[in-house]
């Protein structure tokens, strides 16, 4: 493998392309639903890495080197690594003698999702610097589903959460009430990977478009915002799809 690769060759998203008709195909988007967690992922027979996390037809997955842009099987399923565009912008301006996008992890053996450009640190900073934090530090977040547009959760970044959501794809959050940062799902499980993020008028809001995996809200629903205002007071639009209790034990995050 050419060893520029190396410097950015860290993520990919296995898309699973319909395989299996007798797979019921996803109602988003009509394709046959990735394979779940721990089914082992193979090229010509041979193991090359593992599904992490599943959702519909998107997946996390780790995947040797090796794998890069080869046809994949991974239970029934055949999967395609594809190149962000960030590594292919990363060749390109090592080609051109320019300075390529750090890499993700230290971890050459590995690859983990994420479809968006890493930016290089310099606009990143200067694209931090146009946010108009309180006088807390903080930023009002909300996450909406990438695909269907369902508002998901509101929460709070400080500079560091926001710089390290733009960095690693995988939303994080601050943490009001425990004064720290928290990514999405480090206690649960419902990992929000970062698709798109957005600055509104004011530069004083962010709009992270995700794909969430599971559910966003701690009771356990698809969406915090499960009640709507009545003409009898608040309607309760939607149930818990899974126990609190089984996500958090006391506590959520």
């Amino acid at each position: 493998m050419d060893k520029r690769l190396l410097h950015g060759a860290r993520n990919y998203g296995p898309h699973a392309l319909p395989h299996a008709p007798e797979t019921p195909p996803c109602a988003r988007c009509q394709h046959s639903p990735t394979a779940p967690p721990g089914t082992p992922i193979t090229l010509n027979d041979a193991e090359v890495g593992s599904m992490c996390s599943s959702q519909d037809h998107v997946g996390l997955a780790l995947l040797k080197l090796s794998a890069l842009e080869q046809p994949l099987q991974a239970g029934g399923h055949t999967l395609i690594a594809r190149p962000p565009v960030w590594l292919l912008a990363g060749v390109q301006a090592e080609q051109e003698n320019a300075p390529t996008p750090p890499p993700k992890n230290s971890d050459t053996s590995g690859l983990l999702f994420h479809d968006l450009p890493s930016p290089y640190p310099s606009a990143l900073e200067t694209m931090l610097d146009a946010v108009s934090f309180d006088k807390a530090g903080l930023v009002a977040a909300i996450a909406q589903q990438h695909d269907t547009g369902e508002v998901l959760m509101i929460a709070w970044m400080n500079r560091d959460a926001l710089r390290e959501t733009l960095q690693t794809g995988r939303v994080c959050y601050y943490s009001r009430s425990r004064q720290k940062l928290w990514r999405k799902g480090e206690t649960s499980g419902q990992i929000q990977h970062l698709h798109e993020a957005r600055l509104d008028c004011d530069a004083d809001a962010v709009l992270v478009l995700v794909n969430q995996i599971g559910v966003a809200c701690h009771t356990g629903r698809r969406s915090c915002f499960y009640r709507a205002f009545g003409t009898d007071g608040l309607l309760e639009l939607t149930k818990p799809e899974i126990d609190p209790n089984q996500l958090y034990g006391h506590s959520h995050g």
